[in-house]
């Protein structure tokens, strides 16, 4: 409730400071990020299995094992051929992903290349996703990406897939993995 407003007066000068207290679930405990600047790759050759995105890990040790852990990512991945399966991990188990039943392969995120030139790709992919890891000891959340089955190439992490960069028209950018507890 705001007391400093009258009719005819608003003082300015007020900061409106918040002096009530804030309590019940959703409160936002702690925050840990990582911010990847450089660039990596992996290269995967017609296979199903996933692989870690070099620099994209972030650890946090909930206070409570009630807590909720929102993970927001933004990460810019490239590929030359093919689709870009991307999937977060909490420790070893694949968390926020499709429940697909058919040969699709269960991702969080992901890119389909649709036009040429496949050396210039680079698409920034974001998402976020409310996990209840119920523990209080360290949790480690990552991301993984693989081409699946049908394809075998390099997927680059903070550039386009071509290269080195060196034209003033090659994607350079950052990643981010950003964790918040929140009470439960």
């Amino acid at each position: 409730m705001v007391t400093k407003i009258n009719a005819d007066i608003m003082d300015l000068s007020d900061d409106f400071a918040f002096t009530g207290a804030v309590s019940g679930a959703g409160k936002i405990l702690q925050v840990v990020t990582m911010v990847k600047t450089d660039d990596a790759s992996i290269t995967s050759s017609n296979s199903a299995t996933f692989q870690d995105l070099p620099g994209l890990t972030q650890a946090i040790t909930p206070s409570a094992s009630s807590s909720k852990i929102l993970v927001l990512g933004s990460v810019t991945l490239g590929n030359g051929v093919g689709t870009i399966h991307a999937r977060l991990v909490r420790d070893s188990t694949a968390i926020g992903v499709h429940d697909a039943v058919t040969s699709s392969h269960r991702s969080t995120f992901g890119s389909r290349i649709a036009s040429t030139p496949y050396n210039l790709h680079a698409e920034p992919l974001s998402f976020i996703f409310e996990d209840s890891p119920n523990t209080t000891s360290s949790t480690t959340y990552k991301l993984q990406a693989m081409l699946g089955t049908s394809y075998s190439g390099t997927i680059t992490v903070n550039e386009a897939s071509g290269g080195t960069g060196g034209a003033d028209y090659h994607i350079k950018s950052i990643s981010t993995l950003t964790l918040m507890e929140l009470s439960g």
